[in-house]
């Protein structure tokens, strides 16, 4: 999937994931905006796991800056990621 195509996804996400939902049958207005981080390979990480931390980072600056939108990681983001041992004991505490 080229950039494009991703980022005309993000700006329709309204619409799709009211569709994907059955939401588009509700009678009141529901709102749905996705907030997408982007990590690129290899500048942002050279494996699976690093690349969607970094994207993660890069997810909660867009929710932070409007939500609806995108953003891509920066090296200044390094600071907001978890890694895999920091986290697992955070998802235990999460009930399913």
């Amino acid at each position: 999937m080229r950039l494009s195509q991703l980022l005309r996804l993000v700006r329709s996400g309204k619409a799709l994931a009211a569709e994907a939902t059955g939401l588009a049958s509700v009678p009141r207005p529901e709102a749905v905006t996705p907030s997408v981080g982007i990590a690129i390979y290899p500048k942002d990480g050279t494996d699976g796991e690093t690349l969607l931390r970094n994207a993660d980072a890069a997810m909660y600056v867009a929710k932070d800056r409007r939500p609806g939108t995108y953003s891509f990681f920066d090296a200044a983001m390094s600071r907001m990621t978890l890694s895999a041992s920091e986290r697992s004991p955070l998802t235990h505490c999460i009930p399913i």
